[in-house]
């Protein structure tokens, strides 16, 4: 997978898919993550059933998916995503076992990029002072995923601005 981890959240983790690390489709690899790590969790729990006296059904991940502008910072010499995607995408992970949740903006991405290619499911989710608040299931057909790796060296390009006094600077 193309993405960058975050951080352990104590009870979670936080990973972000930019697009000058994962490409235009950065959204469609948040997704396809998203079923690896549904199909991992429910093969290693089957597989470690026998450590339990009990084996509780609904146990599973419970993943939450937002798109929007975030700022990498430097926090006590650790670098860090922060703007409210990750604050949506961390409410939204309170999805049921097994569930990945979308907001809108990451549905109208998602949208925009493969519609041909995905089936949404209206749910809800509760969160705490909001409310009961729309959620989005993704159902993508195969061909979404048949997008190729990410060109970094245009991606380096694209998103790379010139250093004040840099070469690229200096013959424009």
């Amino acid at each position: 997978m193309i993405q960058v981890f975050d951080k352990f959240t104590g009870d979670g983790i936080l990973a972000f898919f930019p697009k000058f690390y994962s490409g235009e489709e950065s959204i469609i690899r948040a997704i396809k993550a998203t079923n690896e790590c549904h199909l991992a969790f429910e093969e290693h729990y089957k597989n470690s059933r026998s450590y339990f006296t009990v084996v509780p059904k609904d146990t599973g991940l419970g993943i939450g998916i937002d798109f929007g502008m975030t700022t990498l910072m430097n926090t006590q010499n650790e670098l860090t995503v922060v703007g409210v995607p990750v604050v949506y995408a961390c409410r939204f992970s309170g999805a049921k076992a097994g569930e990945t949740l979308l907001n809108q903006s990451a549905k109208e991405e998602l949208e925009r990029l493969c519609s041909q290619f995905v089936n949404f499911s209206e749910s809800e989710l509760f969160i705490k002072n909001e409310g009961n608040t729309i959620a989005y299931k993704a159902s993508l057909h195969k061909e979404a995923y048949n997008i190729v790796a990410p060109d970094w060296d245009t991606l380096t390009q694209k998103y790379t601005k010139p250093q004040e006094g840099s070469e690229s600077q200096k013959e424009s």
